[in-house]
């Protein structure tokens, strides 16, 4: 976490009272920069923001909201902005489900009815005429998000709008044949191997009679006693623990947003249930705020990236959820003349889309 974020959240943490004009004035830029969903409010209405905001953070595998719990009627509807970090959307379509709340019409109400009915659709016998089974293989933005390894952030990092993800790369694994347990020919002649090898089967002997003569008897006694089974004990349980929330949805990254109203039925129930990724930092904002000053904006670029999806000939195509997985995670961006979109090098991790020139 860079100090400009460590900052920020302690800043929200603090009473609204005693955050001071100035303070709040010094993180205005940075803030727009960090989420694209502010960069169109005057600066009077970000620091409203900010006065009015408050921080919540999450760990690995906490839960922000859960499916089927009831929210209580008298507490304000909240909007959350990712700061830093991933969360994820799980649908459990076997749970009762009621009406929703508002139809909107928005992107994730699309994501979240598809996701559901699909689901129960399913469950549907199929139709002996039709001879052929209607199963496909699951599509591959349906799996389950493996959030990318955050790397450290720091005050140089909160400057640059790109992020370049580099490529991993694998040691050469070298196999070293090994002479002991070779099996004697019928004239009792032990075979022999090629000068080099022979080298480095014996050198590879040797490196392993030293570690094992480092090693204690505790370490030892543990390669002897684990199995794969005991390994792997803590990512499955781990997996069972999602795979009871549900069906995976999508997922939000840093600066995404999500309303709770979304999520809700009638009877102020959540539909659906959000999980951290990771260590996970958000910006709350109250439903009052979020009135005043940010829902024009956000129901004006929610509009743009849905009639962008729905009426380009590259994604019309697509079916409703996966069009509004797209619709979720577009991203306005603004170049002024001299300035680089992509750079010789860079890691093809998107795709651009020219939609004016000024």
């Amino acid at each position: 976490m860079s100090k400009k974020l460590r900052d920020f959240l302690d800043l929200l943490r603090q009473e609204h009272v005693a955050s001071d004009d100035v303070d709040i004035g010094t993180f205005v830029t940075w803030l727009r920069r960090r989420v694209g969903l502010l960069q169109n409010l005057d600066t009077p209405a970000v620091k409203a923001v900010i006065r009015n905001s408050s921080a919540l953070s999450l760990d690995k595998d906490e839960l922000l909201l859960q499916q089927g719990r009831r929210r209580a009627g008298s507490e304000p509807l909240r909007f959350f902005i990712l700061l830093r970090g991933s969360a994820s959307i799980y649908v459990n379509p076997f749970i009762a489900q009621g009406k929703r709340r508002q139809s909107t019409g928005s992107s994730i109400e699309n994501v979240l009815i598809a996701a559901t009915l699909g689901e129960k659709e399913s469950l549907k016998p199929k139709s002996a005429a039709s001879g052929t089974s209607r199963r496909t293989a699951p599509s591959r933005m349906s799996e389950a998000y493996e959030p990318v390894p955050e790397q450290p952030e720091n005050d140089a990092s909160d400057a640059e709008s790109d992020i370049m993800i580099g490529n991993d790369t694998v040691d050469d694994v070298k196999i070293i044949p090994q002479t002991k347990g070779v099996h004697s020919s019928p004239s009792n002649s032990t075979p022999k191997l090629p000068p080099d090898v022979d080298k480095v089967a014996r050198e590879g002997q040797t490196e392993t009679q030293e570690r094992s003569q480092e090693a204690t008897p505790e370490v030892l006694s543990r390669l002897q006693t684990a199995t794969p089974k005991s390994r792997q004990s803590k990512s499955s349980q781990k997996k069972n623990a999602r795979s009871r929330l549900g069906k995976f949805v999508l997922n939000f990254e840093k600066g995404k947003y999500f309303d709770e109203e979304t999520l809700l039925d009638e009877e102020n129930v959540f539909n659906a249930s959000v999980i951290a990724d990771e260590a996970t930092d958000f910006i709350v904002i109250n439903e009052h705020t979020f009135n005043e000053f940010v829902k024009s904006h956000q129901e004006k670029e929610t509009t743009t990236m849905i009639n962008f999806v729905d009426m380009h000939p590259f994604f019309s195509g697509l079916p409703l959820h996966t069009r509004g997985m797209l619709q979720i995670g577009l991203k306005i961006e603004r170049h002024l003349a001299g300035n680089f979109i992509v750079k010789q090098g860079d890691a093809i991790n998107r795709l651009a889309f020219i939609v004016r020139l000024i």
